[in-house]
């Protein structure tokens, strides 16, 4: 097993990815708007952190888009160059260099205040990123190369923070290094696989214990000088859920039963004929979860049926209204639609409300600490950038 993939796994190495593309010129300009349109709409989707709605088979929905419930604000991803490539297709704006082009040599990427990027490390985190979450395969070459040079400002930015952690006198004691190495180590059976990963790796165990180091030092800078200044108060979530209170409504929703029978071409009497079975069953007192995961043939089938909490505008049209129009336990008759045969029942229904900021705190205090961490992350990269020598290299 690979030293440098054992100390991702560990978490090791993804602490590299902390600073994550923080430096992102033009993101800043659009933060604002974007990340409080985020904030404002979630609550309207999941608004009970106790409760998960449900998504419903796709075959059955408006829309895909429906479906999705609102990404929140905060999601957490490996580095910040993941959300901006999962905006995916669009082009991708790059940072504003604000270094020199300079003749360095070949193996050289760029240098900030003399310390080296190779290409290696360049083409590492280009491979890191290309094989992201975010990535989706079959990358043109302008992407690409975008991507690379999104890679680059990523490693410069890193490299800044990390002088910048030893110059303020940050430490990784040498307790934080052996523990975060024991953890390497017991991912190997013996010491002898351990140290032949590392021959294989052309890496000394002093020289791992220096990347360790490394890795600590940007988690605890992360934490002093963007983590510990991005919190947001019960008071600034307070004023926010007063300005937009009206975003945080759950709306009228209940709770949807269903099963569903197919109807394949030559076969439509079959079909028929088995969702008269099932109504029948169900008429007589058969468990509704019982059936369902017996009979039905949609996706949902090993949830016995249970969609979980609906509301207007997740089902198509000729779905939405006879449900919302149904009575709390009553059964429907077989109804054919595009999708098949189908019969349902309403579990319970609730009207819409006004969700207390109590309820909304948590998301809204979610929602604006993201926003408020990646202008935090832009001002610390571009206030270290305004006074560092980087070079990068001509060839590039």
């Amino acid at each position: 097993m690979k030293i440098k993939i054992v100390v991702m796994i560990v978490g090791v190495v993804i602490l590299l990815s902390v600073f994550g593309l923080i430096y992102l010129q033009g993101e800043s300009q659009k933060a604002t708007t974007a990340e409080i349109k985020q904030t404002e709409t979630l609550p309207t989707v999941q608004p009970v952190p106790t409760e998960t709605v449900t998504n419903l088979p796709p075959s059955q929905l408006q829309t895909e888009s429906v479906l999705q419930p609102v990404s929140s604000p905060i999601t957490k991803e490996s580095s910040e160059f993941v959300a901006i490539h999962n905006s995916s297709v669009k082009t991708i704006e790059l940072p504003v260099k604000t270094g020199k082009v300079a003749e360095l040599p070949n193996d050289v990427a760029a240098t900030v205040n003399e310390a080296l990027i190779t290409k290696k490390q360049l083409n590492e985190e280009l491979n890191r990123l290309l094989i992201s979450p975010g990535s989706h395969g079959g990358i043109n070459a302008d992407k690409k190369e975008e991507l690379r040079q999104l890679a680059l400002e990523e490693l410069v930015a890193k490299e800044l923070a990390f002088q910048e952690a030893k110059k303020i006198g940050l430490k990784a004691s040498p307790t934080e290094i052996n523990s975060s190495l024991d953890k390497i180590k017991k991912r190997y059976q013996t010491e002898k696989s351990f140290n032949e990963a590392l021959t294989v790796e052309k890496i000394t165990e002093d020289e791992l214990k220096k990347q360790i180091e490394r890795n600590l030092l940007l988690e605890k800078i992360n934490k002093q000088e963007i983590e510990n200044k991005s919190k947001i108060s019960d008071t600034e979530a307070k004023q926010h859920y007063e300005a937009n209170k009206t975003k945080f409504v759950i709306p009228n929703s209940l709770r949807l039963w269903n099963i569903v029978i197919k109807i394949e071409t030559g076969k439509e009497s079959q079909a028929q004929e088995k969702i008269k079975k099932i109504y029948q069953l169900l008429k007589e007192g058969s468990d509704f979860f019982s059936v369902a995961y017996k009979y039905s043939e949609d996706d949902y089938r090993i949830m016995g049926g249970d969609y979980g909490w609906i509301h207007r505008g997740q089902l198509v049209p000729e779905l939405e209204q006879i449900v919302f129009n149904a009575k709390v336990n009553e059964l429907s008759e077989p109804l054919q639609t595009s999708f098949g045969w189908q019969v349902f029942k309403v579990g319970e229904i609730r009207p819409e409300k006004q969700m207390s900021f109590e309820e909304a705190k948590e998301k809204i205090k979610e929602g604006l600490h993201k926003q408020r961490i990646r202008q935090v992350r832009i001002d610390f990269v571009n206030r270290l950038k305004s006074s560092a020598d980087i070079k990068y290299n001509s060839n590039s």
